[in-house]
């Protein structure tokens, strides 16, 4: 009667522990699921720049995430629920359909801005002062979706899609360059973390366990969000680590010049300042050229056009997709930056001025990520894929880019630009020209906002130490003057050498080379010169890229193939000339007289003031006042210093931050997985040390079979006794009889209706610490580290 009695208030308190085991459980579920929810929105809401969507949109879903739980168990509720969602949807559908479409627009608008791709853009219907209201109305229904996956994630333990949904946010983050806030990046990783303990241990939820995972936590998060995401795409609100910015780059730099570059032939670093080192020229063959009439060309490569402190970057993705409308209508119309002085020629019909020349160009080890191109061009690339909506370079769309191409060539347009100009400027009237001119201030008020940009401490440093500079609002002052003053400065203050001082870190390149070192190669030259026309209101960039000089052109017959090597490469300044176009302007020492020198005969006459500012005297190739220059370590001024014998693409990003999160994410999961291995550790130690004496030793020789298994003895049949002769033979007869007697207190504290005594507690754990101390002992120190770190064993 006593053993039923028992029995009766033992189920009345199982039941009473139930019932509280489930309301706490009803409650983490909701917290855990509210607290994913409101994170996954608000990362959502960071990345797409959503700023019409207020938090009040999200309290739907929240009320409907705290419905789903508590009606759990009652379908019917559930059902109804579902019904009412689906009329609000019938009822409302103008209006969701509206705000969906308000938001689509934002997000494609985030997409673009960060990566350059042109996605549709929706037309809305509704007033401009309801959109804020019709957003936030049709994302709080599309909440309800969020809440539902939420709930289900958490209620059923669903780790694994969990984990494929962080993993697929932060994927999203990196392709499209979209950041969330550092704080929710680490916060959806804590509480991922813990939805795979609460799977793990959801009998056993206690405060220690999540205090052991929420360490784990801060520390993976931390590493992986900071190293992996952030540290390419930095926040307004703080900024990157130099060093490991720094080895991003080096890891960038290596990986696509293992995609472009066969064979480095020059020195060159495309832009990259703290790469910098001692000026190489290689004798091995960079681009094979040929022409059914052979001319000396520039031909661009990579384009500078935005300058930081330690280099110089291709135009910003932004920049390429907020100004695609202007460049797809531009190239409807046919007008195109890349062939802007053949298109004049054409409309003037001049055909005295130059001729045309049909190209081919087989890039052997020069970067085959740039298509080559020189200012001459007058038609379209053929043979290969390019970057659309881009105005300086061109680049090629494939993953290892393209080595062979072709293209038409108009000859000496660069020599003979003042040909073009003066008659360009003396048929202002010709309606023939209207529609250039029409085109042309449209793309001229693109370059003026675009490429006369300067930092503000490079400013500063130019007021400081020249007394020219652009004070006349909307203009700029002449560019004959102008390049004078660029050369005679650079001539005046600088030396060339070909091994100046590397750029110290934390170090602006231009301040370190104006004011501290004042040497240094085209390089050097090409940046400042750059930046002092931007200074003086003239829009320039960076070039770096291979001459073809009337050198390697001489006795060269038709279609015969020309060989550019290492030593052609160079970098020099371009300057936009209104209405013209991009002219190269030579400001390096060494190289003002190895291209073609500019024929000023027909230099424009007139009245107009405006001709006389928009033409240079000095041309191409430094037809300005050129003082003496002195050059270091080289008494020829040609530019084969020496010969030596040996940023960034998003792709290239993609891939490097990729492989980045794919490894932080196995060292995450396997700390992941040694810590829930040691939790299952301490969990099976505290069995041991149990208040029963009778489980504690059931758990003690469950864990001793373990360990005898583990060593390979297996026992035949279901009696633990077939262990016996097994044990004898690999411990000896004094540990077989040990494991009899451990044996029969197994027995007697399972089945018996007695209590075993501490002294038999104690015989079993002695018996157990010697079984695994003999097993452990057995093993080389390998097996011991793969039994104890990751077995965990013991």
């Amino acid at each position: 009667m006593d053993y039923k009695h028992k029995q009766l208030e033992l189920s009345f308190d199982l039941n009473a522990v139930n019932e509280n085991k489930d309301k706490r459980t009803i409650f983490i579920d909701i917290l855990l699921t509210c607290m994913l929810y409101i994170v996954l929105i608000f990362i959502v809401r960071s990345m797409f720049q959503l700023q019409k969507i207020h938090f009040v949109s999200m309290i739907p879903g929240l009320m409907f995430i705290v419905f789903l739980s508590i009606f759990n168990q009652r379908k019917r509720y559930k059902y109804l629920a579902f019904i009412g969602v689906i009329l609000l949807f019938i009822l409302f559908y103008p209006f969701i359909f509206q705000g969906l479409l308000t938001i689509l627009n934002d997000v494609f608008y985030a997409i673009g801005i960060h990566t350059g791709v042109i996605l549709p853009e929706y037309m809305i219907t509704i007033s401009t002062e309801k959109i804020p209201f019709v957003a936030n109305s049709s994302w709080a229904y599309f909440t309800f979706a969020f809440s539902v996956l939420f709930y289900y994630l958490v209620k059923y333990n669903k780790v694994g899609i969990s984990v494929l949904v962080v993993i697929g946010t932060f994927l999203l983050q990196i392709i499209f360059q979209l950041q969330a806030h550092y704080l929710l990046n680490i916060m959806l990783f804590f509480l991922c973390l813990l939805l795979i303990i609460k799977k793990e241990n959801s009998r056993t939820y206690t405060i220690s366990n999540v205090f052991q995972l929420s360490s784990l936590l801060m520390l993976v998060v931390y590493v992986t969000t900071v190293v992996a995401l952030l540290f390419i795409y930095p926040s307004e609100t703080y900024e990157k680590n130099k060093y490991i910015n720094n080895v991003s780059n080096f890891i960038i730099a290596k990986i696509e010049n293992a995609r472009y570059e066969k064979n480095k032939t020059n020195s060159f670093t495309h832009g990259d300042f703290t790469r910098l080192s001692e000026l190489e020229f290689h004798e091995e063959e960079a681009l094979e050229i040929v022409m059914d009439k052979p001319t000396s060309l520039y031909l661009r490569g990579f384009i500078g056009s935005t300058y930081t402190s330690e280099r110089w970057e291709e135009l910003h993705e932004e920049t390429y997709y907020t100004n695609h409308g202007l460049f797809y209508w531009l190239h409807d119309e046919g007008f195109y930056a890349f062939n802007q002085l053949h298109n004049i020629r054409n409309i003037l019909e001049l055909d005295q001025v130059g001729e045309t020349v049909q190209m081919t160009i087989n890039n052997k080890n020069a970067n085959s990520k740039y298509i080559y191109t020189p200012y001459e061009l007058s038609s379209h690339y053929t043979n290969t894929e390019v970057k659309p909506y881009s105005d300086s370079m061109l680049h090629s769309t494939k993953w290892f880019g393209d080595r062979l191409y072709s293209y038409e060539v108009n000859s000496d347009l660069v020599s003979t630009y003042p040909t073009l100009a003066s008659e360009l400027y003396e048929r202002r009237d010709d309606d023939k020209l209207k529609k250039y001119f029409n085109h042309e201030s449209h793309y001229n008020s693109y370059v003026y906002q675009t490429y006369t940009d300067l930092p503000e401490q490079i400013e500063q440093l130019f007021k400081n130490h020249f007394e020219l500079a652009n004070t006349e609002e909307d203009s700029h002052i002449a560019y004959e003057k102008a390049i004078n003053f660029v050369k005679s400065h650079l001539n005046e203050t600088s030396t060339y050498k070909i091994n100046p001082e590397p750029l110290p870190e934390d170090r602006d390149f231009m301040v370190h080379f104006l004011q501290r070192t004042k040497e240094g190669y085209a390089t050097h030259f090409a940046t400042a010169a750059t930046l002092m026309f931007r200074y003086l209101g003239i829009p320039a960039r960076y070039i770096e890229g291979y001459l073809v000089t009337p050198a390697d052109i001489e006795n060269v017959q038709d279609f015969e193939k020309i060989s550019v090597t290492g030593e052609n490469a160079h970098a020099w300044t371009e300057i936009y000339m209104d209405e013209i176009g991009w002219i190269p302007v030579e400001v390096t020492p060494p190289y003002y007289h190895v291209m073609a020198p500019t024929d000023l005969s027909n230099y424009p006459k007139g009245n107009v003031q405006q001709e006389k500012d928009h033409l240079s005297t000095a041309g191409s190739s430094g037809g300005a006042t050129e003082p003496t220059q002195k050059i270091k370590e080289k008494d020829s001024d040609q530019p084969k210093e020496k010969k030596g014998g040996n940023d960034s693409l998003s792709i290239s990003k993609i891939v490097f931050i990729i492989v980045s999160m794919l490894f932080m994410i196995t060292i995450g999961g396997a700390v992941g997985y040694f810590i829930h291995k040691r939790m299952k550790v301490r969990k099976r130690n505290r069995l041991f040390e149990q208040a029963n004496i009778d489980n504690a030793i059931m758990s003690l020789f469950s864990y001793t079979m373990f360990l005898l298994r583990y060593e390979g003895i297996e026992g035949q049949g279901g009696s633990t006794n077939t262990y016996v002769p097994l044990i004898k033979n690999k411990y000896g007869s004094d540990y077989a009889r040990k494991f009899q007697q451990v044996i029969q207190i197994n027995q007697e504290a399972v089945f018996s209706e007695h209590q075993t005594t501490p002294q038999d507690y104690q015989f079993v754990y002695e018996f157990k610490e010697k079984t695994l101390k003999q097993i452990v002992k057995s093993k080389n120190i390998f097996q011991r580290m793969k039994m104890k770190y990751w077995e965990c064993i013991y």
